[in-house]
């Protein structure tokens, strides 16, 4: 499990596509997410620490995107700034594989 356990209660909220339509590039959609971030108050922290909002793209259609450079894509290091569509950790995120199991 990841996270810090001091978290404060904590909401996931999991859209799918038939809930979201966007006609936003997933680059465009992640820059805006980002933006919403921010505007919520969501500062640079620990990973996995303690946050107001993580707003992420697990899915967009079928695409498969992954904006890192060809080197850079051996492992999941060093994710920030860059987008990886299919979310690269979602088997590892319990609230992103119950909905899709329902």
């Amino acid at each position: 499990m990841y996270g810090v356990f001091t978290h404060l209660p904590y909401i996931y909220l999991f859209l799918t596509r038939q809930q979201i339509e966007t006609n936003l590039e997933p680059v465009v959609l992640l820059s805006l997410l980002k933006r919403i971030e921010d505007a919520v108050g969501r500062v640079p922290s620990i990973r996995y620490g303690p946050r107001v909002v993580d707003l992420d793209i697990v899915f967009y259609d079928d695409s498969i995107v992954d904006t890192r450079p060809e080197n850079n894509r051996h492992d999941l290091e060093n994710l920030t700034g860059e987008l990886v569509v299919p979310h690269p950790r979602m088997s590892e995120r319990e609230f992103v594989l119950r909905p899709l199991n329902e």
